[in-house]
């Protein structure tokens, strides 16, 4: 058996090892574009969306944006709804495993 000195090490090595990862847990979110392949449907419970035929969560309190392009060729983002969200839109969005957290819809 380990002697008691050596387990407290063992514990705060595994501690400090382990900090880092989850408190980087944002950082592992990233942005794909792809094409609305399933408009807003909900599941159990959850709204979900689908984006070149991969179903995703959307997250109770994720933001949705409309990028248009002025005439100047500046680009504005304008808050939207979920429901102007449709089928064979381009879309970039905020990801993380399935789960959106931000999704803007492209012109």
């Amino acid at each position: 058996m380990l002697p008691k000195s050596k387990i407290i090490i063992l514990f705060l090595f595994i501690v400090w090892t382990a900090t880092p990862l989850i408190a980087d847990a944002e950082s592992w979110r990233y942005w794909k574009q792809g094409e609305v392949t399933r408009a807003l449907w909900s599941e159990d419970g959850f709204r979900k969306i689908e984006i070149d035929k991969i179903p995703y969560t959307i997250i109770p309190d994720a933001r949705f944006y409309q990028i248009t392009k002025s005439r100047t060729g500046a680009f504005n983002e304008t808050s939207i709804g979920i429901d102007k969200v449709y089928r064979t839109q381009r879309v970039e969005y905020l990801v993380q495993g399935f789960r959106i957290y931000q999704l803007k819809v492209l012109p």
